[in-house]
């Protein structure tokens, strides 16, 4: 009797840390909820004595991270919300105006510096494409003393600059689709608003 009752607590001990492990398994792999986290609020060009950055938006959609708009503060406000740089793997500019994307060509530097191993992905309106390459030029000297001295891979393999010339879905995958449509701005042709239509939330 009493090597029974061994018996069935060892049986049961298993069964319940079995179940254990299944849980956990399961739950570790569940899909995140899509969240949105402002990095930046502050329109317009200088730099004011507010503590707010220029607008930045960062989505998280699987825990993979989106930002829309690069202004001045972008990298230090993802740290500071809890993502590293070398998680980058999507950015969206909305329109041409240094508020909304000074910062687009060092946000990726910053990334690049970190050892980033997967691609970026860019997408803006027209101009974004020679912009990404303009700034890599700039950036010329630094990029070549780095790669011969640090061994770094060539940046201009990591990053595909997308030009938007029309409204419609930019980005589709697993977890979401983006779609860009027009909307006024006085003096500038194209602005583009995103739509991010995740599978728990729009």
């Amino acid at each position: 009797m009493q090597q029974n009752r061994r018996q069935f607590l060892k049986q049961a001990a298993g069964l319940a840390l079995s179940q254990s492990l299944i849980s956990s398994l399961s739950f570790s792999q569940e899909k995140k909820p899509t969240r949105v986290i402002l990095l930046g609020t502050k329109g317009g060009p200088r730099v004011g004595a507010s503590g707010r950055s220029n607008p930045s938006t960062l989505i998280l959609i699987n825990d993979v991270p989106y930002v829309i708009d690069c202004g001045y503060g972008t990298s230090r406000q993802l740290l500071l919300a809890g993502v590293s740089l070398d998680r980058l793997r999507y950015i969206f500019v909305t329109h041409h105006h240094s508020d909304h994307m000074i910062e687009y060509g060092t946000l990726f530097y910053n990334a690049w510096v970190t050892g980033l191993p997967a691609n970026i992905n860019a997408y803006g309106p027209i101009g974004l494409e020679a912009m990404t390459q303009d700034y890599l030029n700039y950036m010329k000297a630094d990029i070549d003393i780095r790669i011969e001295d640090e061994g770094r891979s060539n940046p201009h393999a990591l990053i595909s600059a997308h030009d938007i010339s029309k409204p419609g879905a930019v980005v589709i995958n697993d977890d979401v689709k983006v779609s860009a449509g027009l909307v006024p701005h006085p003096l500038i042709r194209q602005t583009f608003a995103y739509r991010f239509d995740a599978k728990d939330r729009s």
